[in-house]
């Protein structure tokens, strides 16, 4: 499937332990998880700025505003990133597959109402805690998971149910595609999160210690061959304090996978719907070009993989404002 390029051919390469567990526990779908994306409206918690700091449950969310956003990449944009994809894999086992980058497209104005979103990915102890009261299964490897110097790092190796169910558990939900690139890019709809220059000390990417040697930037240590703890590059913060949005690791939204533009109410947010969920902003084990904020990666839902975590959203009156 050319779609999964990135991770069957390169995972595959790389003998990496990558699962399509036959199944899962059935995760309840969170009863606050959002059916549609409406007009923004006069409301909202009053005097709330972006970036406001709330707790759920021992969880700490920032608030996103209400706002319309250009969702997706122009078609100059596929093009420029087609030709560095070309670029990068000059050397590799394989050619780059750039079909991958015109789902991207095309460009669409989307608006959303105020919500809350993780400050940062579900570290391996916050996930721990649900395991622990079993309303969850524990990631399908556990190497890391087990390892106390991994406790603060993203949990990884998780199924989309499995992501599904933590976030209901804790009180919240997925966030959609929608809203998770919203979160990350903003208004201006930047590249990065921190802008529209790769900013390599901003993130965790494929760097010197990186075993994808064809895409490695060999110039650059960022400090980790795997995941970094949690909110580890604050320069590469989003415009409302997400940390983390690019590269570290993927995250799972809500969505199906389904082509522009985005309609919350064609069936992509049907939490019972068959099909592959998307994933959003990247791994560690990533080049700068596949690290942008609307680059699309899509999974079956039960499938698993060191780089893939995910992080919890709230809708905008469930989150409790933190006074400190």
């Amino acid at each position: 499937m050319k779609r999964c390029l990135l991770s069957a051919l390169v995972l595959a390469l790389l003998a990496l332990a990558c699962s399509f567990p036959s199944s899962v526990r059935e995760a309840q779908a969170p009863e606050n998880a959002r059916s549609s994306d409406t007009q923004p409206s006069q409301g909202g918690p009053a005097g709330l700025d972006p970036g406001t700091v709330g707790e759920l449950n021992g969880l700490t969310l920032v608030y996103v505003p209400e706002g319309c956003f250009d969702m997706g990449s122009s078609e100059e944009e596929i093009a420029q990133a087609m030709q560095a994809c070309v670029s990068i894999y000059e050397g590799a086992p394989f050619p780059c597959d750039t079909s991958q980058y015109e789902r991207e497209g095309p460009q669409h104005e989307v608006c959303l109402e105020p919500f809350w979103i993780g400050q940062t990915e579900v570290t391996n102890r916050q996930y721990a805690a649900c395991v622990e009261a079993g309303a969850c299964d524990p990631p399908v490897e556990r190497t890391y998971y087990d390892d106390p110097a991994f406790s603060d790092h993203p949990v990884t190796n998780v199924p989309w149910l499995s992501a599904a169910a933590y976030a209901a558990w804790a009180g919240g939900r997925l966030p959609t595609e929608a809203e998770w690139e919203y979160a990350a890019r903003g208004r201006q709809a930047r590249v990065y999160p921190w802008g529209d220059t790769f900013e390599k000390g901003d993130l965790n990417y494929c760097d010197v210690n990186c075993d994808v040697y064809f895409w490695a930037d060999t110039s650059f240590d960022d400090g980790y061959a795997l995941t970094a703890p949690d909110g580890t590059y604050v320069a590469g913060s989003s415009w409302v304090g997400a940390l983390d949005m690019s590269g570290n690791v993927w995250e799972w939204v809500s969505s199906l996978f389904k082509e522009y533009p985005y309609d919350a109410n064609d069936g992509r947010e049907d939490p019972g719907a068959a099909g592959e969920r998307v994933l959003r902003g990247g791994a560690f084990d990533l080049s700068y070009i596949d690290l942008r904020s609307a680059m699309r990666y899509t999974l079956p839902a039960g499938g698993t993989c060191r780089g893939y975590g995910f992080r919890i959203a709230a809708d905008r009156e469930a989150v409790t404002v933190r006074e400190d």
